[in-house]
């Protein structure tokens, strides 16, 4: 079977960037017309917002963890290397020239652009959502390395989301400088993981985002915890991570 998918194309009011949205909602959906179920929302659109789907249905099926509508936000761009550019200049939460291992052609006027994206989600998409679905008010986040790092600079600024699973985050982005904003953090559940090879110099994806874990989960009202995903990389550590971030965070829900 198919699970129920429809899509939109949005156009930021602020930045003139076109984004797709597209949502899948739960096989009971139409079945259950007083239902509603929480948002599950990925800013990694393009490459995890299936994942996320067919992790969320499987997962609700035996009940370690709860059924939902899932969002994916993708920018629309076709071309890859433009589209790794935009991660880079939209995800970021300071002006910084990364490095060109990670992505290249990148200036730093470009970058920092983070809160700004995260206007748009706050005053567009999730209006949109919250109006054309059945939502509740529970919204997790679904972030992987740039967009696990717009996750944590959106979390310290603003209450969009209570839970979050970010694999990866590029905490070592301009000298770990989103960890400036880190003085408030809105979200109750933070679910951070790093692959087993990942903690190599600059980047030291271990070293960074177990020790804000461990110190986000001293908070009072936060429930924090990090995980290294054995035998994963970069790339691979985003789909395990989604599977045990979101059976970790439904464990944590009451």
């Amino acid at each position: 079977m198919t699970w129920p998918i429809q899509s939109e194309t949005m156009v930021c009011e602020r930045t003139g960037i076109v984004h797709h949205i597209t949502v899948a909602t739960p096989t009971r959906y139409d079945a259950k017309p007083d239902g509603r179920w929480p948002v599950v929302l990925t800013m990694d659109g393009a490459w995890l917002f299936g994942t996320t789907v067919d992790l969320v249905r499987l997962l609700a099926m035996e009940r370690t963890v709860e059924d939902a509508i899932v969002v994916g936000i993708s920018f629309a761009e076709t071309d890859m290397m433009e589209y790794l550019r935009m991660r880079a200049r939209w995800f970021s939460p300071t002006p910084f020239v990364p490095p060109p291992i990670i992505v290249s052609g990148v200036d730093a006027d470009e970058t920092g652009r983070a809160l700004e994206l995260a206007d748009f989600v706050e005053h567009q998409v999730l209006p949109w959502v919250d109006a054309s679905f059945r939502t509740t008010e529970g919204r997790t986040l679904i972030g992987h390395s740039f967009s696990a790092l717009w996750g944590l600079r959106t979390i310290f600024d603003r209450p969009l989301f209570d839970a979050a699973v970010l694999a990866s985050p590029s905490i070592w982005w301009d000298d770990a400088s989103v960890l400036q904003f880190a003085e408030t953090a809105h979200a109750q559940r933070l679910y951070l993981t790093a692959g087993e090879e990942e903690n190599v110099a600059p980047f030291n994806m271990i070293d960074r985002a177990s020790a804000l874990a461990s110190e986000l989960d001293q908070r009072d009202g936060i429930s924090a915890t990090y995980e290294t995903m054995l035998g994963e990389g970069h790339s691979s550590n985003a789909m395990v991570s989604v599977s045990r971030g979101l059976r970790w965070l439904h464990s944590q829900n009451g």
